[in-house]
């Protein structure tokens, strides 16, 4: 893909809560999104990763698994929609 010209990749991750990801059904692997920012930065191509805050039945704790996932995710930008 870098070579291809690919300069920026988006990770829709969501959640950084393994209950929130079931209940939405969104079927990731939170130690792989790691991993695949990892690789994606240390061949130089920015990255986002997209969170969302405040699904149905989303604890205060869930939403701080999800501040502290993006954080340790390390993409070079983080954004989210309540």
């Amino acid at each position: 893909m870098k070579r291809a010209g690919v300069f920026k990749i988006g990770f829709g991750v969501e959640s950084g809560d393994a209950a929130v990801l079931r209940s939405i059904k969104k079927g990731i692997d939170l130690k792989k999104a790691v991993d695949l920012v990892r690789e994606a930065r240390a061949l130089g191509i920015v990255t986002h990763g997209f969170f969302m805050i405040g699904f149905p039945n989303e604890t205060e704790e869930a939403v701080q698994r999800t501040i502290d996932f993006a954080l340790r995710l390390n993409a070079h930008y983080a954004v989210s929609r309540l």
